[in-house]
């Protein structure tokens, strides 16, 4: 994945999430359990329950990266 097509998954998550849609749906419609993990850190969300982390590297992206709470 491109930083343009993680840049853009990001805000349609971020579409889908305001819409109501819960955070578990995204694990059952086949996102990359990665993409989400990844997406879910950097803007500083809470990672869906049920979601293996297992394997996948942890990421602590730069302070400046973070959306505030």
């Amino acid at each position: 994945m491109t930083a343009q097509e993680f840049s853009e998954a990001k805000m349609i998550i971020l579409d889908l999430l305001g819409w109501g849609v819960p955070s578990e749906y995204l694990l059952g419609c086949g996102l990359a359990r990665e993409a989400i993990y990844y997406a879910f850190t950097e803007m500083n969300l809470r990672l869906p329950r049920g979601l293996d982390t297992d394997g996948i590297v942890p990421y602590d992206p730069p302070a400046h990266y973070v959306l505030p709470r």
